[in-house]
């Protein structure tokens, strides 16, 4: 018997038995650091499942446990296949994550907050919506505004679920929360009871709560919403830019890989204006807006959308006529 040679990723090795194509595709590569031997290769990268197989062998070439040894990286290759395994590797059959199910015509727009300038500007917020909403006061009230309309049932225009709500700046407001409970839900206690609340307190607790603890809130809660507050409120002087920054872009990485993996929508509120870490938590985000509200009128920015093009938004109301529904615009402008 000949002895079993390492599938390494130089040569020929691997283009023989996954075949060369034409086209220069990124591919995942997953193979032992003791040995380099070759386990995974993919278009996609390795469900928690697939790598949990992966992890329970040891390396075919060398025998060391894969456990400790499982490594991955990224490479241009020209291979013409979307995955191919070692033969010592079988994937258990995956159940599907999402079960199909039949909805109403107005979900597939959305989850809305029934403010209609709102609506009007940034749509319903879909499964793969990552929300930044800007502004002084109205950000707080769009979000438990969403938070209310979450747990209505799909007939309604909600998504018959929790909400998890971190709170970064302290300024979840319980009367504001209750009074438009009392407007929506005949289950007032019911309600209440499927909201769940973190509160932080500086910005290494809000990076433990999004990258750990809301994790374990999906999967003993499975939120339908996750909302975090004045994402940007304890980013003060107390700690040195560098050190924002990291924090920062650490939160948006999690806050995607969230979403991809969870498939709710996310709202981001801000409320403390930070220039150079908006900058940054940008790409993050597929929709910003902006609602900025003076003594007689709102000015509404769309600044970012899969689908929309920037858009400005004036609307003037005077005391006796404003409410949380309805502003009819006064004006448009569109900036293309």
């Amino acid at each position: 018997m000949t002895e079993q040679r390492p599938l390494l990723l130089t040569g020929d090795d691997l283009t023989g038995i996954v075949g060369e194509s034409v086209y220069r595709t990124e591919f995942f590569v997953s193979h032992c650091k003791a040995c380099f031997q070759t386990l995974v290769i993919s278009k996609r990268p390795l469900t928690d499942s697939q790598i949990e197989t992966v992890t329970e062998l040891r390396c075919p070439a060398c025998s060391e446990p894969l456990s400790q040894n499982l490594a991955c990286r990224s490479v241009q290759a020209q291979f013409d296949t979307p995955i191919w395994k070692h033969p010592a590797i079988i994937f258990r059959q995956e159940k599907p994550k999402h079960r199909a199910r039949f909805t109403s015509a107005s979900l597939l727009f959305g989850l809305s907050s029934s403010i209609s300038f709102v609506d009007a500007l940034i749509g319903g917020l879909k499964h793969d919506t990552i929300a930044l909403i800007k502004g002084s006061k109205l950000p707080l009230l769009i979000a438990e505004r969403y938070c209310v309309r979450v747990q209505l049932s799909e007939q309604l225009g909600g998504f018959d679920g929790r909400d998890l709500f971190i709170d970064g700046g302290n300024s979840f407001d319980s009367y504001l929360f209750t009074s438009m409970v009392r407007e929506y839900s005949p289950n007032f206690n019911r309600a209440l009871n499927r909201i769940i609340i973190s509160r932080a307190f500086t910005p290494y607790e809000l990076l433990q709560l999004v990258e750990k603890d809301s994790e374990r809130a999906f999967e003993d809660y499975n939120p339908q919403l996750l909302v975090i507050s004045d994402i940007f409120n304890l980013f003060n002087h107390d700690i040195e830019e560098d050190e924002a920054k990291k924090i920062v872009l650490k939160l948006g990485y999690t806050i995607r890989k969230i979403s991809q993996k969870r498939r709710v929508p996310i709202v981001l509120t801000c409320t403390t204006r930070s220039d150079y870490l908006e900058y940054l938590f940008r790409e993050y985000c597929n929709v910003e807006a902006e609602f900025i509200q003076e003594e007689h009128q709102i000015t509404s920015k769309l600044i970012k959308h899969p689908s929309k093009q920037p858009t400005e938004i004036v609307q003037e109301f005077s005391k006796h006529t404003y409410n949380q529904k309805l502003l009819a615009p006064l004006r448009m402008m569109q900036h293309g």
